[in-house]
């Protein structure tokens, strides 16, 4: 049997929630998203799930829950040390009002996501000829916080061990900061070791059963516990403008108690003098080696012809266990020394930088070419970075000087490969410059599937459909505004006013939303100085539905801010401008607490 991935429902009783409407006078602390209140009405709701199967092990990822991982099991003894719940419990506490500790929930800044009980993106590859493994993707912009996340989980085939590769990218040009984890509540450290290849491996007690064996480099993440919660970290704050930021962990369901040992090819148990094993590789005759109190060496053949899972009984507790492949390879090992507690020198404690204000770059681009302090200000504080570069390739694009404006970007990419919207940027470029070449979007597919940039920059890439009527290729963005309004930024932070007007023009026919035309009004004024055709936006904002998304990102603070200028009576546009400044000063404090 080769990994599997499948997508299915899972029923779960839950209570109904309601969203409580947001005042933009005085926004709630978990602006731009609502809060949210129990009705203690409980509801029984099919909840979408992926399931990612191998002979060995079966992991579950709940899509309409946060994306959090809802269930581990080790197939080989039966075991699920995260069992699938069957009953939602919400608790009035968290950003929102309403938190759940259940699954293995994603976390930012060490605090529930805004979005950690709604819907994710995500997109499923099956096992194909050239890769036995299953990957499920998944992706999210965190509103309020200029972030998002990229997610891939890949199993592959015949191994008890999952891959959680989680990339991080700041979508702004502000210097903010962001700390993802996952938090694992309820359960408890059981043993620490060092073992080759990654720097640290630690093995996690589950309060249901067994143990959950995690891998990770302790340079791209670490342990944080506090008593009764286990946090592993995958990133550090800050992540400083248009930077991107990669983490990897393998994770190990191990359905036994009181283990000892774990790698990607075995694990091992002791209770008293009895030892399990549970190969998590290849099969075959191996050889068991025990180490006595006394010194004295055992030697024993453990046959994994017909079971992954082999249990001896010791004359004696061992203070030492070896096991060995059928080629002689070591496969595992334990000593009784190495369970005693590591020094936690490693553990992070540094704290955050101090908040300086005037190194935010969210007005960098008010102006061509654009403001030199600034961006010299948010250098010094990203190190090496290709944001000076980008910067030129916006002066660049203002003057339509498509040639230098590519090989700027290539000097950004030179910093910052990991990046995907400089390689969104990249080929935004390289098409309004005619070029045919594929590798900027490719790469930027490659590294983000599932960012809505990258499939806008499709979609504009295509000839305009004959007719007025909506595209039909935009309609499953349309579902999710954010992402429509957030492309638009995009574009028009990237002073590609064309692609943006078509954009918003496209949208609008999708979604009528007030801060699209806001934008399309800011984009009038800035480039052409299209009164008549901006104030008419302004009047279309007026009467158009309010509902979220509501503004948070820096760029749309400063298009508010000149609207507001330009247009001093406009109730709703001051409005906005209050929940935008709202937003920006509750992250500061989030991020900065002394600022308070």
């Amino acid at each position: 049997m080769a990994a599997e991935i499948t997508l299915d429902t899972l029923r779960i009783d839950v209570e109904k929630l309601e969203a409580i409407p947001i005042d933009l006078a005085n926004p709630p602390a978990c602006y731009p998203q609502n809060p949210l209140r129990g009705t203690k009405e409980r509801t029984t709701v099919e909840s979408r799930v992926a399931i990612l199967e191998n002979p060995k092990i079966r992991v579950m990822v709940g899509l309409d829950l946060g994306g959090r991982l809802l269930e581990i099991a080790d197939k080989r003894t039966g075991v699920a040390v995260l069992p699938a719940p069957a009953r939602l419990d919400l608790a009035p506490a968290g950003l929102r009002g309403i938190r759940s500790a259940q699954g293995v929930p994603l976390t930012v800044f060490g605090g529930d996501r805004p979005n950690a009980l709604g819907s994710v993106e995500f997109s499923v590859r099956p096992p194909d000829e050239e890769d036995d493994a299953a990957e499920l993707w998944m992706f999210e912009i965190v509103a309020g916080y200029g972030m998002s996340w990229h997610q891939r989980i890949t199993l592959p085939r015949d191994t008890a061990d999952f891959e959680i590769e989680l990339r991080c990218v700041n979508r702004t040009f502000d210097y903010t900061a962001a700390k993802l984890s996952y938090q694992f509540e309820g359960w408890r450290v059981a043993s620490r070791s060092q073992t080759p290849p990654f720097e640290e491996r630690v093995i996690l007690s589950s309060p249901h059963g067994g143990a959950l064996g995690i891998a990770f480099d302790r340079r791209e993440a670490w342990l944080d516990e506090k008593s009764e919660e286990v946090a592993l970290c995958l990133h550090d704050g800050p992540l400083t403008p248009r930077r991107a930021m990669r983490s990897t962990i393998r994770l190990s369901p191990i359905g036994l108690e009181a283990v000892r040992a774990f790698t990607s090819e075995a694990a091992m148990a002791l209770d008293g003098s009895a030892v399990t094993v549970a190969l998590a590789g290849e099969s075959g005759k191996c050889t068991l080696f025990l180490r006595t109190a006394g010194g004295q060496t055992l030697e024993s053949t453990v046959d994994f012809g017909q079971s992954d899972v082999a249990r001896l009984d010791a004359p004696s507790v061992p203070d030492a266990l070896l096991l060995r492949g059928p080629t002689g390879r070591t496969l595992a090992e334990w000593s009784k020394e190495e369970t005693e507690p590591l020094p936690t020198d490693w553990l992070r404690s540094e704290s955050p930088p101090p908040f300086e204000p005037e190194a935010t770059l969210a007005s960098a681009f008010r102006e061509s070419p654009p403001d030199a302090e600034k961006l010299i200000l948010g250098v010094r504080q990203g190190g090496k970075s290709g944001l000076p570069f980008i910067a030129a390739a916006v002066w660049a694009v203002d003057r339509q000087d498509w040639v230098l404006a590519s090989q700027e970007l290539d000097e950004a990419l030179s910093h910052q490969a990991d990046d995907p919207l400089t390689w969104w940027f990249k080929a935004a470029v390289e098409r309004r410059a005619g070029g045919q070449d594929q590798t900027p979007l490719l790469n930027a597919h490659f590294l983000a599937p599932l960012d809505p940039a990258l499939r806008a920059e499709s979609l504009l890439a295509q000839e305009p459909p004959e007719g007025r009527g909506p595209n039909p290729l935009l309609a499953s963005m349309a579902e999710s505004p954010e992402h429509l309004i957030e492309v638009a930024c995009l574009y028009l932070e990237a002073r590609l006013f064309e692609d943006a007007h078509r954009w918003i023009d496209e949208s609008l026919r999708h979604r009528d939303h007030p801060m699209l035309h806001y934008l399309l009004a800011w984009a009038y004024l800035r480039r052409s100085r299209m009164e008549t055709e901006a104030a008419a936006e302004i009047a279309r904002a007026r009467s158009a539905p309010l509902a979220p998304p509501m503004p948070w990102r820096p760029f749309e603070a400063l298009v508010l801010e000149e609207l507001a200028v330009r247009f001093p009576g406009e109730a709703r546009l001051q409005a906005f401008l209050t929940g935008v400044k709202h937003a920006r000063l509750a992250i500061i404090r989030m991020v900065w607490p002394e600022c308070s």
